[in-house]
């Protein structure tokens, strides 16, 4: 590749965040043995601070957020229409593949500009890790004939706990736009994400969501005492989502290249 062809790092933004879970929480895992009697659904884990413990994949997160705002636009990144590739926002932001057949490259692709981290339980400092057994809740599930109200299928599955929090962060990376201000180009992405978050707050993340399951609050953290992103600016509804973006732009941590 020519040192011209290079894309031009100009920053990179640092947005941490909270996610408290509202109603019990279903991310699911392996089970590698199926024991009788046990639980058909367990949720994905790791190991964190000696402990195993429940987590949300920054996949899971960033997936989520572009399908909602890929619903709400109705612009899907298909290779066919242009205005649908590197002129569309979602696209510019999450990312997409390279698409080509035997013969020649039809599309470049466009390497992701934002980076989810894996979401952990928070602790205080002060206290010892969280134990598994008090972050996770089993819920039973049935399939009911309608005709004969008979139950079918019971399954039980791992949910995680409502009052639960996470925190994580999301890096987004500024690149050089054709001479515009890299903040003007922060602007645009955090205003797509802040959309995307206000769309995931009123929905839900992971399974079971039509059943009660998932609902979650996310919030970008305050730096300090002192900043102007208010604890009440809260995503929950469209009209936040530009100017939440525009004081996040203002406020968040800024790695300059």
């Amino acid at each position: 590749m020519s040192a011209e062809k290079i894309p031009h790092l100009l920053q990179k933004a640092i947005l941490p965040f909270t996610i408290e879970v509202k109603t019990g929480l279903h991310i699911g895992g392996n089970k590698d043995e199926l024991e009788i009697g046990g639980v058909q659904l367990p949720l994905i884990r790791t190991t964190r601070n000696g402990q195993i413990q429940p987590y949300i994949p920054g996949s899971s997160l960033k997936g989520k957020i572009r399908c909602l705002l890929e619903l709400a636009s109705q612009k899907f990144n298909d290779f066919k229409n242009p205005d649908n590739g590197d002129n569309d926002i979602i696209t510019e932001l999450f990312g997409c593949r390279e698409d080509k057949n035997e013969e020649k490259i039809i599309h470049p692709g466009n390497p992701s500009k934002i980076i989810f981290r894996d979401a952990h339980i928070q602790t205080d400092n002060n206290k010892e890790p969280i134990l598994e057994s008090d972050s996770i809740e089993l819920k039973t599930e049935n399939t009911i004939d309608r005709f004969s109200g008979s139950a079918k299928n019971p399954r039980t599955q791992e949910r995680v706990v409502p009052g639960t929090v996470f925190k994580s962060e999301i890096v987004i990376n500024v690149f050089d736009k054709k001479g515009k201000i890299a903040n003007n180009i922060l602007k645009e992405y955090l205003e797509c994400l802040c959309q995307g978050i206000v769309l995931l707050n009123n929905d839900y993340l992971g399974g079971g969501g039509s059943r009660g399951s998932g609902q979650v609050l996310f919030k970008f953290s305050k730096k300090k005492k002192d900043d102007n992103l208010d604890k009440d600016d809260n995503l929950d509804k469209m009209e936040n989502a530009v100017a939440i973006a525009h004081k996040l732009a203002a406020t968040c941590d800024i790695i300059s290249t």
